[in-house]
């Protein structure tokens, strides 16, 4: 999470590296991205914030795929 963003009023969610993460809530595909600049993912109060028990499967594969 950032500060307001240069020419904006608000507190915007930003990464200081790749993030990744699952593709749905049910998924085991593995999705990344790095920071867009700017506004970065979104602003925080707009972007909405979900709380996930993963299965082991889902665990399994974020391991395999963020571990280098």
């Amino acid at each position: 999470m950032e500060d307001h963003a240069e020419g904006c009023d608000a507190s915007h969610w930003h990464s200081n590296s790749r993030v990744f993460g699952l593709q749905n809530k049910t998924s085991t595909t593995i999705v990344n991205s790095d920071d867009p600049g700017g506004c970065g993912f979104g602003k925080i109060a707009e972007v909405p914030v979900e709380f996930v028990d993963l299965t082991l499967e889902q665990s399994a594969a974020l391991i395999a795929n963020v571990t280098p």
